[in-house]
This record gives structure tokens, C-alpha cells and sequence, in this order.
């Protein structure tokens, strides 16, 4: 019954993967991890030291639902310059260009100051502490390309300025021009000190466009409370080389803000003051003529009173007057509102005049301002601007949307007041007993009563008009004024720190994960067990010098122990085979080079050390190499014993320094090898050596390269098949699975040459520390080579 091998060939499943394995494969490169680590640290150090870093400063503002009044008891002035603002559109007023060009021209965003540093050299911008104040008109309006000028304060009365690789020398506070381009003027800060003198600078004038679309794609301004639909804060915040410029331009954004919501205000507060002032007058002097031909009629025709007679009918009329005189003042104020659009264009309309449509009112408030925004494009954008364009066209169809709600109201009025007048009538004929001259007092009665209903209405905006006016506030507050904390944002020291390690580590993983794709050679028993079906016997531990002489009984070092244990294994493999036979092991590879004379050399002299009779027999024809390990002292091998039948086996035998082994070698290299193996002479010869041994090691040529050692099987009881470490292909496999596949040798096992320990995944590394295996791995008493040294890194990589 055949026995298991000793190192089972069982492949391992996802679940048997020890991630202790995966580790050790990449922790044997610590010295790469090492060096990886210490030049990324110091590329973060460099990166950290070099590096400008980056402020960021934050501002809140809380857009009011309602602009609070001073009288509490108009409550028909509600919300008479603006209400409840949706946020969406305030953040984009926050960003709007007018307001964003404000800021540029306060803080003269467009100028940027920077100098080296004395030491490192380093150019960082200067802000707060420039040494002199800078004053720039642009002749044309704006620049197309960056004007650069270099600075160098001479003393504190002059300084040099260099353009275009030309110098001047000019004092400060003198106005000097670009022709074309710029007016440009220096003047030197008080109370500074000498050490100014010398000091350069380099200024930067970018053009004004670039600027501002800068500055608005560098603000951002969003809802504090983005998951919240009725939040009615808005955050801005801003990043920027100098912690101050950045807190300097959000509370400048906000101011400039909150004063284009005041100025729109006041804008609209003017205009309806104005409105209200000219139809004042206008209604004044109608009154005044009314009244006065109500006295002029009542002096001529003697009428003091009314008389008592009507006033049953007036009763029966005075919700129909009443009623009629609504209408009326409807209409007169349609008619006042008409004329105002008539006379005026793409002038702000008078707001909350009394209308009775809601619908309008909105429109007026809508229409005032997309007037109020082109009044702020006029300053800063072209009239062939699309966007200014497409803003005329909607004041425009807004404009027409009022006109026709006006014209509409003003005709439903009208039929309202003939009805009403109608019904006034059929009340009149029933007061045809009364006096004409009554009916008449009565009628300009009336006409007085509508002349100044509409006069004390006005009276009583304008009163509002004024007391909104000096009470005029933004519709916002500011709830946190720039602020920063005084850590940049950029770059994160920590962050910085780990991205760098993480690099330090990932960078030599990869790179050892991809010589590992390219790597086609087998390594490690582990790895030889996982590709290969066939069952491994034994490995043989690397050593660092090729070993050129038999290894002595008494060698403690771990090639030595890997031998005996290549025999212990090899004895337990072949316990099925009674003693008292002989058994044959052939020895073969795929390929030369793969150390299958060693192997075999060193086996049959350890079999020899354990007391048994062993005979190594030279059957490599085409490459021999049985004489660096032995010495051959009859010059004559196995083809002199088949070509000449008078030859003895004792003639060819020859005793070797290991007691019980002897070698025969192969002797003259034949033509036609096949006839060798396949004579009958070679089968005598092997029947004499099994009576006479009790192992006969055979030392065949590669399996992969030639063809008569197969012709060999049916004397060989074993066949070892010897697999070198970092040499053999893994497609190489093939050759041997095939062999096993088809049942060729009666017993069939892989042998490991050469595996480094230092590589195993079983963890062999440390054996050799323990006292009574000695160096288990002959690496312990090798020459140690430095971690700088180039062939640390040549044998860390072979």
C-alpha cells in the first residue's frame, strides 16, 4: 500500500489563505518599505517646509423674513420695500458682479505684492504689511494681460522700478503712466523703518475681469442648513494665502452687500416719494377749484343746507355713493399709474399707491427690480451684453404685462362706475321734487368728497414714504463676521504626514506586486505544493555558495539537516518495499542547471552515512558531472559495460570516500543512447547492483530535454523529481504533471533544490536560532552584507 507523502500537495481554499502568509511575503522586503518611508518623509518635510499655506475664513448672514417698520399702525405700508426673500436668489445677489466689483475696487484685489523670503527664497504674497500704498487707474478701463513691475526701495525717498527689463529710477508719491494701459503711483507708509531700504518687491497688476471671476468662483456662499427648506442663513467662506485678505473680503462682500440692498431701497423710496409729491400737487389744485365753485354755487343760488326731504333718499343712496366713490378713486388711480408708464421708461414705478389687484402690485415689485439691477449694470457692463440684453427684454414684456393689467382694471372700473352712475340716476329721478340747484350742490359735493379722499390718501403715503425712508435697513443681519481660526486648511500637517506614509507604503507594495506578477519562477515548498498535483517529498535548503564536494556526516549547517531529512522521508515513502530488496531512485528535472547531481550525489551519500550499501549510478550521457563530486579511478563506465561483454561490474565500480557507496559512471559518450538503455547488458548490470545494494541512486539526464530516460522506468522503484527554486519556470510544471498523469513510474515525488528559508511561508527563517539544530540555514554563518551595500539588494531581490 502506498504511503503519504510526508508534505501533503492538498491545495488551500479561500478560507485556508493564512493572512499571516500574505503578510511575511511582503514584510521580507522591510528594507524597501525602509528606505521608501525615510524618502517620503522627507519629501513631506520638504513639501511641508516650502509649501504656502492656505487660510480659510467663514461669515454668516440671516436674511430677514420681514423688513420691521417704526409704525407699527400702518399696516398698509406691508412690507413696502421688499418682504420675504427666498435665499436661493440672496446667495446669488451675494455673488452678483456689482456687488463682487465693489469689493475688488476696495481691497484692490487685482493688485498682488509678493517678495522672497531671505532665507529659503521662498515667494510669499504680502498684504497687511506692504511698506507703501498702491494707486492704479486703468486708462481703458481694463487690462488685457498682467502688468508686472519689479520694486526695490532705494531709500525712503525713492525706489526703482523695473518694467520690460528697463529701470527708473522714481520718488515716491509721483504719478508715473503706462501709455495706454495704466496711471501707476507708489506712496511710502509713515514711520518706517530704515530697514526697508533694499528691500524688493514684485507687483502683479492682473486685469480686472480675470480678478472678478476669480474672486466669484473662490467665494462660495451656500444655505447654513442645507437639509432645512426654511433656513434663512447663509454661510460665505473664502480661501487665501493671508488670513487676513480672506476675513477683509468677506466682511467687504457683506457690507457691499448689505448697502446695494440699501441703496435699491432708497432708489425706490425716492422715486415714490417723488410719484406721490407731483400728483399731491396736481390734486391740490383740483381740489381747490372744486371747492371753490361749491362756494361760488352755493353764494349765487343761496343754498346753505341740505333740506330735510332728502335726506330719506340720500339714506336709501349711501352705499350706492359710497360704492361709486370707491370705484372712482380705482379708476383715478389706474389712470394716474397709466400715465406714470406713458410718460416714463425703464423708470422705477411707485409702489402700494393703493391698487385693489394684488396681481399688479407683484408685477410693480418684480418690474422695479430688474430696473434697480440695470441701473447696476449700466456702470460695469456693456449695452451689447447678452445678459444685459436679455434683462431689457424681460423689464420690456414686464413693462407691456402692467400696461395691459392696468388698461384691463381701468375698463372693469369704468363699467363699474357707469353701473354705479346708472343706479345713481334711477335714485336721482326720485329726487326730482328736489330743487335743481340741490341736485347740482350735490354733485359737486361729491366731486369735492372724491378730490380729497384722494388727497388725504396721499397725504398719508407720503408720511409713510418719509418714515420708511430714515428707518431704510437691510433685509439681513449679520450673524458672524469674518473669522478664522489661524490653522491653514492647507496644507494639513497631519493629512500631509499620512499621505506621504501611506505612499511610503503603498508605492514598494506595488512594486513588489507587480515583480511578483512578472515573476514566472517557483520559490517556496508552499508555492510548489499549491500548483503542482504531485506529491512533494522533501526540500533542500539554498546555500549562498554552490557546494562542489560531498557534505560531511558530521555538518551541522541546514543543508545538511535537509538531507537527513530527505532520507527519513524517503525511507518512510518506500516502507512498503521490504527490507531485504533493493530499490531503485532515479533522479531527473525539466531542465540542466536544476541540481540533480547534486541531489543525487549527496542522497546516496547520506544513505551511506545510515549504514546502508548504496551505489550511485552516472546515467546522465550527454552532460556528466558525477566527477566533481567523486573521483573516477578506472576511467571506465556504464558504456564500457554494454559495448564490452568481458567487462565485470567490479571493473567499472569505483569506491568512493564515503563508506558503503560506490559509483559507477557513464563512460564514453554514446552515439545512439537509446540502444544503451534498452540493451540487455544494462539489464544484467542492474540485476547484479540490486543483489549486491541496497539503493541504487540513478542520475539521469533531464526528463524535458531527452528522451531516453523515460526507457529507464522499468528499473526504477521511485522517481524524484527535482524542482530548483528561482530557476524553473512555473509553466515548467506541466512536463512533470504530465509524467504523473499518465502513470509512467510506479512512484512519483517532487523534490524542492535550493529553497531559501528566508522565503518560506512555513516560517524556517528562525530555526536555526534554537541550540540543538545549529544554523538551520546557512545564511547565519554566511558573510552579512549591509543594508547600503548593492549586494543586499541583489540577493534581497534574487
Amino acid at each position: 500500500m502506498e504511503k503519504e507523502p510526508l508534505f501533503s500537495n492538498e491545495k488551500f481554499s479561500d478560507e485556508d489563505i493564512n493572512v499571516r502568509l500574505i503578510l511575511d511575503q511582503y514584510l521580507r522586503y522591510w528594507p524597501l518599505y525602509l528606505v521608501f518611508i525615510i524618502i517620503f518623509s522627507v519629501g513631506a518635510y520638504l513639501y511641508l517646509k516650502y509649501s504656502i499655506p492656505v487660510y480659510q475664513a467663514t461669515s454668516s448672514i440671516l436674511i430677514e423674513k420681514e423688513n420691521q417698520s417704526l409704525m407699527v399702525d400702518f399696516s398698509s405700508i406691508e412690507d413696502l420695500f421688499g418682504g420675504n426673500k427666498v435665499v436661493e436668489d440672496q446667495m446669488l445677489v451675494v455673488k452678483s458682479l456689482p456687488v463682487l466689483m465693489k469689493v475688488v475696487d476696495n481691497l484692490l484685489l487685482d493688485v498682488k505684492v509678493t517678495r522672497k523670503t531671505k532665507y529659503t527664497q521662498k515667494t510669499v504674497g504680502v498684504y497687511d504689511n506692504r511698506p507703501f500704498i498702491i494707486e492704479r487707474k486703468y486708462l481703458n478701463g481694463d487690462i488685457k494681460d498682467p502688468l508686472v513691475f519689479k520694486i526695490e526701495i532705494i531709500d525712503l525717498e525713492n525706489y526703482e522700478l523695473t518694467y520690460n527689463d528697463k529701470s527708473y529710477k522714481y520718488p515716491f508719491g509721483k504719478s508715473l503712466q503706462i501709455p495706454e494701459l495704466v496711471t501707476f503711483k507708489l506712496i511710502l507708509k509713515k514711520d518706517l523703518p530704515q530697514a526697508v531700504e533694499g528691500e524688493e518687491y514684485t507687483i502683479t497688476l492682473n486685469p480686472i475681469t480675470a480678478t472678478l471671476m476669480y474672486l466669484q468662483e473662490s467665494l462660495i456662499v451656500e444655505q447654513a442648513i442645507k437639509s432645512s427648506k426654511v433656513s434663512n442663513a447663509i454661510n460665505l467662506s473664502i480661501k487665501s494665502y493671508n488670513e487676513n485678505k480672506a476675513k477683509d473680503i468677506l466682511n467687504n462682500v457683506v457690507q457691499e452687500y448689505f448697502n446695494n440692498d440699501i441703496l435699491s431701497k432708497k432708489i425706490i423710496s425716492e422715486k415714490t416719494y417723488a410719484f406721490i409729491q407731483d400728483r399731491l400737487g396736481f390734486i391740490s389744485t383740483e381740489l381747490s377749484g372744486v371747492e371753490s365753485d361749491l362756494e361760488k354755487y352755493k353764494t349765487t343760488n343761496k343754498v346753505y343746507s341740505i333740506v330735510d326731504e332728502s335726506r330719506l333718499f340720500a339714506d336709501n343712496s349711501m352705499s350706492t355713493k359710497q360704492s361709486l366713490t370707491d370705484a372712482e378713486l380705482q379708476l383715478s388711480i389706474v389712470n394716474l399709474m397709466l400715465g406714470e408708464l406713458n410718460t416714463n421708461k425703464n423708470e422705477i414705478l411707485p409702489v402700494n399707491i393703493g391698487l385693489a389687484d394684488v396681481n399688479i402690485a407683484v408685477n410693480i415689485k418684480a418690474y422695479n427690480d430688474l430696473v434697480l439691477q440695470d441701473m447696476q449694470y449700466k456702470s460695469s457692463v456693456s449695452e451689447l451684453n447678452p445678459e444685459r440684453i436679455a434683462l431689457s427684454k424681460s423689464i420690456s414684456s414686464l413693462r407691456e404685462n402692467i400696461k395691459a393689467s392696468l388698461n384691463n382694471l381701468r375698463v372693469n372700473n369704468q363699467m363699474l362706475v357707469n353701473n354705479l352712475r346708472k343706479q345713481d340716476k334711477i335714485l336721482e329721478g326720485e329726487l326730482s321734487l328736489i330743487p335743481n340747484k340741490e341736485r347740482v350742490l350735490r354733485d359737486i359735493s361729491r366731486q369735492q368728497q372724491t378730490k380729497e379722499a384722494l388727497f388725504l390718501f396721499l397725504m398719508q403715503k407720503r408720511e409713510e414714504v418719509a418714515i420708511s425712508t430714515i428707518s431704510i435697513k437691510p433685509d439681513a443681519k449679520i450673524v458672524s463676521p469674518a473669522f478664522s481660526s489661524g490653522i491653514p486648511v492647507s496644507p494639513q500637517k497631519g493629512k500631509i504626514i499620512l499621505i506621504f506614509l501611506v505612499l511610503g507604503l503603498i508605492i514598494p507594495t506595488i512594486i513588489i506586486y507587480v515583480l511578483s506578477l512578472l515573476d514566472s519562477k517557483i520559490h517556496n515548498l508552499s508555492e510548489l505544493e499549491r500548483l503542482s498535483p504531485i506529491p512533494v517529498l522533501s526540500s533542500i535548503v539554498k546555500t549562498r555558495k554552490p557546494e562542489t564536494k560531498i557534505l560531511e556526516k558530521d555538518d551541522r549547517r541546514g543543508i545538511v539537516e535537509s538531507f537527513r531529512v530527505l532520507v527519513t522521508n524517503l525511507a518512510f515513502s518506500l516502507s512498503h518495499i521490504s527490507d531485504s530488496k533493493s530499490k531503485t531512485i532515479m533522479l531527473t528535472s525539466t531542465i540542466a542547471g536544476e541540481g540533480k547531481t547534486f541531489i543525487s550525489s549527496n542522497l546516496a551519500a547520506f544513505l551511506a552515512y545510515s549504514n546502508y550499501k548504496v551505489v550511485l549510478l552516472g546515467m546522465d550521457f550527454r552532460a556528466p558531472k558525477l566527477n566533481i563530486y567523486f573521483k573516477n579511478v578506472k576511467n571506465k563506465g556504464i558504456t564500457h559495460f554494454i559495448k564490452d561483454e568481458n567487462l565485470e561490474i567490479e571493473d567499472i565500480l569505483n569506491p568512493s570516500k564515503v563508506e558503503g557507496l560506490d559509483v559507477i559512471y557513464p563512460g564514453l559518450i554514446a552515439p545512439v543512447f537509446l540502444d544503451i538503455t534498452k540493451s540487455d547488458r544494462l539489464r544484467s548490470m542492474m540485476d547484479q547492483l540490486k543483489v549486491r545494494y541496497d539503493y541504487i541512486i540513478i542520475d539521469s539526464a533531464p526528463v524535458g530535454l531527452v528522451s531516453e530516460t523515460l526507457s529507464l522506468v522499468p528499473f526504477v522503484d521511485m522517481c524524484l523529481y527535482i524542482v530548483r527554486a528561482d530557476h524553473l519556470d512555473k509553466r515548467a510544471l506541466k512536463i512533470s504533471e504530465k509524467l504523473y498523469n499518465e502513470g509512467r513510474f510506479a512512484d512519483f515525488r517532487l523534490v524542492l533544490n535550493a529553497e531559501d528559508i528566508r522565503k518560506s511561508e512555513y516560517g524556517y527563517g528562525n530555526y536555526g536560532k534554537y541550540g540543538g539544530y545549529g544554523a538551520y540555514g546557512d545564511f547565519e554563518q554566511e558573510e552579512k552584507y549591509k543594508i547600503w551595500q548593492y549586494k543586499y539588494w541583489k540577493d534581497l531581490f534574487s
